[in-house]
C-alpha cells in the first residue's frame, strides 16, 4: 500500500471520488469561501484545480460524484441554497433551501437533499434534474449518508454505529473508513478481512471519506 498526502490549505468538509483520469477531491476553502475541486493523477504526480466556485461562509458540505460519463458536484452555498452542477456539461440546478448537517447526498443515479425545516427529502434524477421526486421520506438534522438504487435515502443516523468500533462509516469496495468510536486516533480504515490502519495518527478529522478506483 502506498500513502500520498494532499494538502488542502484551509480546507474543510472534504469529499472524494474517482473518475477515469484520477482522484477527485473537493473541499470548502475556509480562507476564501470558495468551493475547490482538484484532480489528482492516480500515481499522485500532479494536482490540478479543475473547478473553483464562490460559495460564501458557513458549511458547504460539498459532495462529488461520478455517474456514467459525467462528474457531479453538489453543495450548500452561503445563503443555504443547494446547488447541483454537472461539471461535464455545465448544467446547473438550483435545489432551493437545504437544511441540516450533511443536507445533500449522492447514490445510484440520484442526488438527494433535505428541502425544508422538517427535513423532508427530495431527489433529483441525475439524467433529468429539473424536477424533484418525493417518496414521503423524512430525514433528520444530522443529515444524509447515501442513496440506494431503489431511491431510498440512508440517513447518517441509520449507519452511525453499524460497524463495530467505528462511527460515521463510509464504504468503498472492500474497505470501510470511519471515526474510531473510542475517540483516539479518530480515523480508521478497515478491510473486509479485519486488517485495519489508523490514519493521521494523533490528529482529528471528522466524518472521513473514501473512494475506490474502478478496475
Amino acid at each position: 500500500m502506498q500513502i500520498r498526502e494532499f494538502d488542502a490549505p484551509h480546507g474543510k468538509l472534504v469529499d472524494v471520488a474517482a473518475d477515469p483520469l484520477g482522484w477527485l477531491v473537493v473541499y470548502h476553502d475556509g480562507a476564501t469561501g470558495d468551493l475547490v475541486l482538484h484532480q489528482l493523477a492516480f500515481d499522485g504526480a500532479d494536482r490540478v484545480p479543475i473547478v473553483r466556485l464562490p460559495c460564501g461562509a458557513g458549511n458547504a458540505y460539498p459532495r462529488v460524484y461520478v455517474w456514467g460519463d459525467a462528474t457531479y458536484l453538489a453543495w450548500r452555498d452561503g445563503v443555504d441554497n443547494g446547488r447541483l452542477l454537472n461539471i461535464t456539461t455545465g448544467l446547473s440546478t438550483d435545489l432551493g433551501l437545504v437544511h441540516g448537517n450533511d443536507p445533500i447526498a449522492f447514490g445510484s443515479w440520484f442526488c438527494a437533499y433535505q428541502e425544508n425545516a422538517t427535513f423532508s427529502i427530495a431527489l433529483r434524477a441525475l439524467s433529468a434534474p429539473a424536477e424533484p421526486v418525493r417518496f414521503g421520506q423524512v430525514g433528520r438534522g444530522t443529515g444524509l449518508s447515501f442513496v440506494e438504487t431503489s431511491g431510498h435515502v440512508v440517513l447518517v443516523d441509520d449507519v452511525r454505529t453499524v460497524v463495530a468500533g467505528l462511527v460515521n462509516p463510509r464504504w468503498a469496495g472492500a474497505c470501510v473508513v470511519g471515526e474510531n468510536a473510542t475517540g483516539e486516533n479518530r480515523n480508521i480504515a478497515r478491510l473486509n478481512d479485519g486488517r485495519e490502519a489508523n490514519l493521521w495518527v494523533g490528529l482529528e478529522s471528522f466524518t472521513p471519506r473514501i473512494a475506490e478506483r474502478a478496475a
